[in-house]
């Protein structure tokens, strides 16, 4: 039953898609620079092998920055939510 797991979690590292840092920065449309501060601050999903080998998993390092983003309100959208903190504000 152990050989069964050994077995299941190499699989599922083989099965992951990693990335270096300039691939993950390619992704992201980061600078290198930038990705790394956002490694020391442990602000990026990544993970170290030995003291100077950084990779990414593809897919956590998409949710990650699907996660990130943010919905930009269309003028109709801004105009509207204005109108409604007016009208319970009294403005």
């Amino acid at each position: 039953m152990d050989m069964n797991k050994k077995e299941t979690k190499q699989e599922t590292q083989a099965a992951k898609c990693w990335l270096t840092v300039e691939q993950a920065a390619e992704v992201l449309h980061y600078s290198r620079s930038y990705l790394y501060k956002l490694i020391m601050r442990k602000a990026v999903p990544h993970y170290k092998f030995g003291p100077r080998r950084v990779l990414f998993d593809q897919s956590e390092l998409q949710e990650w920055q699907n996660q990130k983003m943010q919905q930009i309100p269309s003028k109709e959208q801004m105009a509207e939510a204005a109108a409604s903190y007016c009208l319970n504000h009294g403005c």
